[in-house]
C-alpha cells in the first residue's frame, strides 16, 4: 500500500506553524520533500527525520544579562583607556571623578573641584570632551554625552551607581 503524501498545509498544521515556515525549512534543507509538478509533497519519513533532527539539538541557553558595572569600575576602565590613548589628559582626569551616569538621558557627569579652573576648562573644550565621550562609549557600549561640573569638594569614595542599565 502506498504511503499518502502530505501537502504543505498538512505539514504546517502538524507542526503548528505557518506555511511560510514550512517553505523556509525546505529552502534551508532542514525538512525534506518531493516536488511534484512544482508542488511540495511530504512523506511521514520526511517529518520523522525533521523531528529527530530537532529533538537531537541541545536546548538554547538563555544568557543572563551582563552584570551592571559600578561607577568605580567604569571610572577605572575610563582612566586606563585615557591613560593609554592620551597620557597628558589622564593626569588631569585623575583629579576628578565620575559622579553620575544616566543611560536613559544619555548623560555622564565628570566632577572636578571648583578651584581647578584650568582642568575644568581643558575638559570643557570640544575635542577633549568628545574624546572622553568616545572612551566612555567604548567602556559602556552606550552612547553618552559627557558634562563637566565644578563642585566644592569631591568625596573620597565614588558615588555607587544605582543602576546603569547597561
Amino acid at each position: 500500500m502506498l504511503k499518502p503524501l502530505l501537502t504543505q498545509e498538512d505539514v504546517a498544521a502538524f507542526l503548528h506553524c505557518s506555511e511560510a515556515t514550512v517553505r523556509r525549512l525546505v529552502d534551508r534543507k532542514a525538512l525534506g520533500c518531493h516536488f511534484i509538478n512544482r508542488a511540495r509533497r511530504f512523506t511521514q519519513g520526511h517529518l520523522d527525520e525533521y523531528l529527530r533532527l530537532v529533538a537531537s539539538r541541545p536546548p538554547k541557553k538563555r544568557s543572563s544579562p551582563p552584570p551592571v558595572p559600578t561607577l568605580a569600575e567604569v571610572w577605572r576602565s575610563l582612566v586606563l583607556l585615557v591613560r593609554r590613548e592620551r597620557p597628558l589628559i589622564s593626569m588631569f582626569l585623575e583629579e576628578g571623578q565620575l559622579t553620575e551616569i544616566d543611560t536613559k538621558t544619555g548623560r555622564a557627569v565628570l566632577a572636578f573641584q571648583a578651584d581647578r579652573q584650568r582642568v575644568i576648562e581643558s575638559f570643557r573644550q570640544t575635542d577633549n570632551r568628545y574624546f572622553l565621550q568616545h572612551c566612555l562609549q567604548e567602556v559602556l557600549k552606550r552612547r553618552l554625552k559627557v558634562e563637566v561640573a565644578a563642585v566644592e569638594s569631591l568625596t573620597p569614595e565614588l558615588v555607587p551607581a544605582v543602576a546603569l542599565g547597561v
